[in-house]
Formats: C-alpha cells, sequence, structure tokens
C-alpha cells in the first residue's frame, strides 16, 4: 500500500483551506492533487475541495490533472470527490453544464483502479468504535464505487437560517 510521504500539519491544512477558497489564486494541479489526498486526514478540507472543483474545473485541463492525480498515493481519492461535485450544483442550485462537467471528469477518473477496499478516512473514527461500524457496513455506493467505505457526503449540508420580513 503506497501512502503520504508525510501528515500535513496544521499549518499547512491552513494554508490548504485559504488557497482553495481564494477565487483569484489560481492552483497548480499537483496542489490539488495532492490537496486531495490529505481529505483522508481531514474531512472539512474534502467539502472546501469539492466546493473548488465545482466552482472553477473548467479550468483545469483533465490530461494533465489526470497524469497528476495518479502520481499520488490514492489516486482514486479525487475520484470520489469528483462523483460528490453534482450533489454540490444541485444543492446549491448552480446551473452548471453538467454533461460537460461529467465528461470532463470521466477524462480525469480514466484508468484509476478502485482503491483495495479500506475506510475512507484515516483515523477518524476510534477502533472498534459504532461509528467505525456503520461507515463501514452503510458505506454510500459513491465510495464503494471507488474501494472505499465511508457514510457520509463531503458537501456541506447545514442550510442557511431562513429569513424573515417583518
Amino acid at each position: 500500500m503506497k501512502a503520504l510521504k508525510h501528515i500535513p500539519s496544521t499549518r499547512q491544512l491552513a494554508l490548504a483551506y485559504s488557497t482553495l477558497q481564494n477565487k483569484k489564486t489560481k492552483i497548480l494541479d499537483q496542489k490539488l492533487a495532492l490537496y486531495s489526498q490529505w481529505v483522508r486526514l481531514d474531512p472539512r478540507l474534502g467539502e472546501i475541495i469539492i466546493q473548488h472543483i465545482a466552482q472553477c474545473w473548467s479550468q483545469y485541463n483533465p490530461i494533465k490533472l489526470h497524469k497528476q492525480i495518479c502520481r499520488q498515493a490514492w489516486p482514486a481519492v479525487f475520484c470520489v470527490l469528483l462523483e460528490q461535485v453534482p450533489f454540490y450544483f444541485k444543492q446549491k442550485n448552480l446551473k452548471a453544464n453538467l454533461s460537460l462537467f461529467q465528461k470532463w471528469a470521466d477524462c480525469i477518473k480514466d484508468s484509476i483502479d478502485p482503491a483495495p477496499n479500506e475506510l475512507f478516512f484515516i483515523s477518524l473514527y476510534p477502533l472498534g468504535s459504532k461509528s467505525l461500524m456503520e461507515s463501514a457496513t452503510h458505506a454510500t455506493q459513491i465510495y464503494k464505487k471507488w474501494g472505499y467505505f465511508e457514510k457520509e457526503l463531503l458537501i456541506n449540508k447545514a442550510t442557511p437560517p431562513k429569513k424573515t420580513l417583518i
């Protein structure tokens, strides 16, 4: 099994958050690919990457991004993130060309093999815990398709408070 060369520090994660959320900054393919690997250690980063992909996907060359993803320890992680972007479009009522996005995403996912049946998040749940068992036994199809076990989508499910007019 391949692994990360090093575990990101809190400072590195904070930098990744701000870089991904800054709409003016173009993120290099190799950085985006690396950040996707860190998602297994930090679910919040997954939410941010999905949001970034939903907003900026057309800026990336899918062939160059595919090459960078294939160099990573867990390429299938990026595929899991791509599978969740259409849910983000729907939740935010974004008028995206879903058909074109799917073709772009398919180009990236091409020839990437699923993981060998592992938990998606590393060290998120205590060993033997009820949460760990639920993630493994109630895994959603999006994760199973790519060889992972997890039940929660990585999109922010919180709804903004309803405003009332007086």
